[in-house]
């Protein structure tokens, strides 16, 4: 597999993966963790100009995307919960994952991906999205507590550290 930053030109492709990423989450007993509207072509416009927006691509067919942004993330600045394995050091955080279906180690290529940027690493999401959780936690991330985005609810969030990840 291989990770590129996205272009104007993938927003297509990247919507349509964005799309399939719903018809997922509502199969999968995860109706609400992104409404419809959510994330908006403005938004994915917007990531890909920041250039923030990643596509992974398998025999050269983008087959997933992700973001992933430096910190600081303003709603991770009220945790409720454990807390952060480290709160004091730079981290970047990822968001808004999608795949194809039937494409397997998209989320281990963008994992291994992501530490070659950085050794502190944030994600958070629905408690319902059983997919997303098992991912996480299989890659050695640890739960931190819970963020609450406005109008958007409250969403599990984990942190892992490069030096000190699960074996």
């Amino acid at each position: 597999m291989i990770i590129r930053q996205a272009t104007l030109a993938d927003i297509p492709r990247v919507m349509n993966i964005l799309d399939i990423a719903h018809e997922t989450m509502r199969r999968t007993g995860n109706p609400t963790q992104w409404p419809d509207t959510y994330p908006s072509l403005e938004l994915v416009t917007n990531d890909v100009v920041a250039r923030h927006a990643y596509v992974i691509l398998h025999n050269d067919s983008i087959v997933a995307t992700f973001t992933l942004m430096p910190s600081p993330e303003p709603v991770y600045a009220d945790l409720t919960g454990p807390g952060w394995l480290d709160d004091v050091l730079p981290y970047h955080v990822i968001h808004r994952v999608a795949a194809a279906p039937n494409v397997h180690g998209v989320f281990d290529a963008m994992i291994r991906f992501c530490e070659s940027v950085t050794d502190n690493l944030r994600i958070d999401t629905h408690p319902d999205n059983v997919i997303m959780r098992h991912c996480i936690l299989k890659h050695g991330f640890s739960f931190c507590g819970t963020v609450f985005y406005p109008g958007g609810g409250y969403r599990i969030a984990f942190q892992r550290l490069k030096n000190t990840r699960k074996a």
